[in-house]
């Protein structure tokens, strides 16, 4: 049974904006990267899916539960999951750890032990006043209480928003160790180059509708490449064949589809030649995808 169903999920508002007919379904122990620029209707896609706000129409069901439609069983299922959003709040006359506490006795089970353990690895202070806190501390609250019982769904809308650098990297650890230990999680950014490093798959939206789903070996096994050459004073290479630049100051860069094999017999030749002093091959990164996606001509600009 997937852990979200999706299925030609809409919500409109009166200025227009929302989610279009969104479908897609997200798998046990999936890494789920929920991408694209901010408006592009993340958050409230996430809203609607969670049964925090009404959707206009289509289907929503996570852990097997429609949370707006099933009142009867949405408490359990809410129990199951963790949610940190966008911009989280806070109960501001109590201390961190009293509403930790609080928060963790709503999913009948004692998390106290995963609680301290939680707040010694992101570096927060449980004495504070919730009030007291900065948008950074705020969101470590919020990470705490989302992953203190240990739920089956982990749902994070721009967790990275207000961390700096040492503990978002605390942070990108604490996903894995989530997933490795089954749980799913459906991770919303538009930094994209955190979703790239640990999502399986990717789904891009814009003006809230889907535009691509893509797997991240898909990804990685690409076969269009950008390279770049130095080259020597030279009319002829075999590099020339596989695209119609020219080097320019003593370099060339170009983008190719050729395959591996034929792309390094014609670098060793020229190397061998003495055509060519120095290559860098590099992959096209998720978000060069996404530009494509977002701004074709501003993409073939930089192509």
């Amino acid at each position: 049974m997937d852990v979200i169903h999706l299925d030609q999920l809409s919500k409109r508002f009166a200025g227009g904006r929302g989610v279009a007919s969104l479908s897609l379904s997200v798998g046990p122990g999936e890494v789920f990267g929920f991408i694209g620029p901010n408006g592009a209707g993340k958050t409230t896609a996430i809203r609607a899916m969670l049964g925090l706000s009404r959707r206009t129409s289509g289907v929503a069901r996570v852990l097997g539960v429609d949370l707006e439609c099933e009142p009867d069983r949405a408490r359990e299922a809410l129990a199951r999951i963790g949610y940190v959003p966008s911009d989280p709040g806070v109960f501001e006359a109590m201390t961190v750890r009293a509403m930790l506490s609080l928060l963790g006795s709503l999913h009948g089970a004692d998390t106290t032990q995963r609680r301290e353990a939680l707040c010694a690895r992101l570096d927060l202070d449980q004495d504070r006043r919730a009030d007291e806190l900065s948008l950074g501390n705020k969101k470590k609250l919020a990470l705490v209480a989302a992953m203190q019982h240990q739920p089956d769904l982990l749902v994070l809308d721009e967790p990275s928003n207000g961390l700096d650098p040492l503990v978002q990297r605390t942070l990108f650890e604490l996903v894995r160790e989530e997933s490795a230990r089954g749980c799913t999680v459906f991770f919303s950014s538009h930094v994209l180059s955190e979703v790239e490093r640990f999502c399986d798959r990717f789904a891009l939206l814009r003006d809230g509708a889907l535009v691509k789903l893509l797997r991240a070996d898909e990804l990685r096994t690409s076969g269009r490449r950008r390279v770049r050459a130095v080259m020597g004073p030279v009319d002829r290479a075999e590099i020339f064949a596989l695209t119609e630049q020219r080097p320019r100051d003593g370099a060339i860069e170009f983008e190719t589809d050729a395959p591996l094999p034929a792309l390094l017999a014609a670098l060793a030749k020229d190397c061998r030649d003495g055509a060519l002093t120095d290559v860098v091959l590099d992959r096209l990164s998720l978000e060069e995808l996404v530009l494509r996606e977002y701004n074709p001509a501003r993409a073939e600009v930089r192509s």
